[in-house]
């Protein structure tokens, strides 16, 4: 056979090869493509009765969050509290919204690669009001991906979050858009009820602040100025001060709390379409005081003087025109 001939016969071989391992390569993602679900996620949150959390952070340990009288409780270990309905909320509907944009793996071999074994995953089940399970679900890694490689620099807006997440029992793992497991990878204390204060600055109409040793003071509202005793508001000072009363949280619990007798300082906050509000400071010593609120009854929060306490009890100088 000449020399010519057997290089053409071989060059062809190859070529086919090369086309079949092509065509085996495009054949296989195609049918990954259209067999992995996009719909991972398939619950009704208006029949969801309880949510269990288990945070990478907590090493295993579960959140429960149980749906009662409309309202979302919140228990870890012994202690059970209001939960940050707006936070419950959020969370379902980031799961309700999860849509696979890729099947990632098919293997068990790949779980502890996408961080999706039990120790290194946040994990949350659903259980609706019939007791049936209906989500099992388990968030791994998250990855970066630059949406315009032509710019230079990282910023939230070319910034892509791409989470990979498994349902417990399966073995695939999908890609999905978002960083989940920043939002659900959360300790107890970032779930629950920590209003302090929230109220619209517009209704207020009257302020009265007791303190110890007759230091308190009434501001109130005498024809759309404000007046503290016989002395009119520092317009500034005083604009900013209900600003900041618009809103006030405390992330420092502390659980168990009884207060021993009556307030040191209290904060009652009187105005129009709205209910009183009362505001109570419990002094521990020089550097910590215990914050509670009619908002937030069963909450205690403890703060330095400069922290949120600085925020809500205000001196007479602090809000009064300087006349000098």
């Amino acid at each position: 056979m000449p020399k010519k001939y057997n290089n053409s016969v071989l060059l062809i071989i190859l070529i086919v090869l090369i086309a079949g391992w092509f065509l085996t390569r495009f054949f296989k993602s195609e049918r990954n493509k259209r067999n992995f679900k996009t719909d991972i996620v398939s619950v009704d949150t208006s029949s969801v009765k309880s949510l269990y959390l288990y945070p990478k952070t907590l090493n295993g340990q579960g959140i429960k969050f149980d749906k009662k009288d409309n309202q979302w409780q919140i228990t870890f270990n012994d202690i059970t509290d209001d939960a940050d309905q707006d936070k419950i909320k959020s969370m379902l509907s980031q799961l309700i919204s999860i849509k696979a944009t890729r099947l990632a793996a098919r293997s068990e071999t790949k779980w502890e690669e996408f961080q999706l074994t039990d120790s290194l995953a946040t994990r949350i089940e659903i259980i609706d009001k019939k007791g049936k399970k209906e989500l099992d679900l388990l968030l791994g890694k998250f990855t970066y991906q630059q949406i315009n490689p032509n710019m230079s620099s990282y910023n939230q807006n070319n910034i892509k979050g791409i989470s990979y997440v498994r349902l417990n029992g399966e073995n695939e793992i999908y890609a999905v858009d978002g960083f989940l497991n920043m939002a659900f990878n959360m300790d107890f204390k970032f779930w629950r009820n920590q209003q302090i204060l929230k109220t619209k600055k517009n209704n207020i109409t009257r302020l009265s602040f007791n303190y110890p040793a007759d230091s308190g003071f009434v501001a109130m509202q005498k024809d759309s100025v404000w007046v503290i005793g016989n002395q009119p508001a520092d317009p500034a000072n005083f604009e900013s001060y209900l600003t900041s009363l618009g809103f006030q949280s405390g992330s420092s619990f502390v659980d168990n709390y009884i207060p021993k007798g009556n307030a040191d300082y209290q904060l009652i906050i009187d105005g129009n379409n709205m209910s009183q509000i009362i505001i109570s400071g419990y002094r521990i010593d020089d550097q910590e005081v215990i914050i509670n609120s009619s908002m937030n009854p069963d909450s205690y929060f403890s703060s330095t003087y400069d922290g949120v306490f600085s925020q809500i009890f205000k001196s007479r100088e602090e809000l009064v025109r300087d006349e000098r």
